[in-house]
């Protein structure tokens, strides 16, 4: 797993932990849970934000804009999201 920190070629602890995150608990665990829950009719598993133009988008945003009051959560999703979608 080391190797995968220095392949990311980022200084920042966030954003290669992200790296590693992306290039082995993705495809060696949520994937393949993904790809079993598709062969369940009764399960409905979705992936939506997995489009590499997105992934290369949001790799670049600075680690500060990633977390809010220190906890990962999709804070700039949500946030650009309650314009459309206001909570109650």
């Amino acid at each position: 797993m080391l190797d995968r920190y220095r392949q990311s070629g980022v200084r920042d602890f966030l954003d290669s932990t992200l790296f590693v995150d992306l290039n082995l608990y993705l495809p060696e665990t949520l994937m393949t849970k993904n790809r079993y829950c598709r062969d369940d009719p009764l399960i409905r598993a979705r992936m939506p934000l997995l489009d590499h133009k997105f992934l290369e988008f949001v790799a670049r945003i600075p680690s500060g804009l990633k977390l809010k009051e220190g906890v990962l959560g999709k804070y700039i999703l949500r946030r650009q999201l309650s314009h459309t979608f206001p909570t109650k």
